[in-house]
């Protein structure tokens, strides 16, 4: 395969080459911005506050002036917070369990050493080895 370079020469090494030829005429332009420009920008001066970590007066007063109010607050909505989590996990659950126990049994496979009734062949098959095994191993 053949590449033609930006001065319309004929690359045939790899297209190395050529992407090498194109960043180094991309990144090395000369600059267009006049250096005397720059030096005549006002510097800021450093904030040296910013350095320093919060004060208790600053801590006091992100967290509210009444911090019992506040706190009282963040605890109200942690309760609700878990309540909603816990209604969650329990609709869920029930939920689950309905839809297994309501199993049609004309579908299902019988297990004939006891009343358990599978849902799928698979489960069906391992339970049946399992009493399969108890039985061998009296």
């Amino acid at each position: 395969m053949t590449f033609i370079s930006i001065n319309q020469s004929v690359i045939t090494d790899s297209i190395t080459e050529r992407w090498r030829e194109h960043f180094s005429t991309l990144l090395n332009r000369p600059s267009t911005v006049d250096p005397s420009g720059l030096d005549a920008i006002a510097e800021k001066p450093t904030l040296e506050k910013l350095d320093l970590p919060p004060s208790l007066e600053e801590i006091t007063k992100a967290a509210g002036p009444d911090r019992s109010a506040w706190h009282s607050r963040t605890r109200q909505a942690q309760e609700v917070f878990e309540t909603n989590r816990r209604d969650h996990l329990a609709n869920t659950r029930e939920a689950r369990k309905a839809s297994t126990s309501s199993l049609s049994t004309t579908a299902a496979f019988q297990c004939p050493h006891c009343p358990r009734v599978c849902a799928s062949r698979i489960g069906f098959s391992s339970h049946t080895r399992a009493h399969e095994r108890r039985l061998s191993a009296r």
